[in-house]
């Protein structure tokens, strides 16, 4: 599991409030390769975490990035206190999932976008 802790600690840090609105919608359009556009931002690292990644049911990386797009296009280009932040977290389960959250801010909070990994107890590496 530690290599999972790591993908999503860095994967929360390019898309919380004050890093999303730099990224660029188009990295993330459909027709791209959603595993090689994490690993050109750092996200995934070396051929271990990507053959991991890699290894989830393609339609878990398509609803996952399809969330990503989604909170990326709206913070496009806008200052940290008007973008969405993404949050991901993952959890064990008995098949692969995605599932996504999103709380509208109120009161001066910000939007935040959930988006948590389900899946079987990766390996050790």
């Amino acid at each position: 599991m530690p290599w999972m802790q790591a993908v999503l600690e860095r994967a929360n840090t390019q898309f919380n409030s004050d890093h999303i609105g730099q990224q660029d919608p188009g990295q993330f359009a459909m027709e791209k390769d959603f595993v090689q556009e994490i690993e050109s931002l750092g996200i995934v690292q070396g051929d271990r975490e990507a053959t991991h990644v890699r290894n989830w049911p393609e339609s878990v990386l398509l609803a996952m990035q399809a969330a990503v797009l989604s909170a990326v296009a709206r913070s496009a280009g806008k200052p940290p206190e008007e973008a969405v932040t993404v949050q991901f977290t993952w959890t064990p389960a008995a098949g692969f999932g995605v599932s996504v959250w999103e709380v509208g801010g109120v009161n001066g909070s910000k939007t935040a976008i959930t988006i948590q990994l389900q899946s079987p107890l990766p390996g050790p590496s």
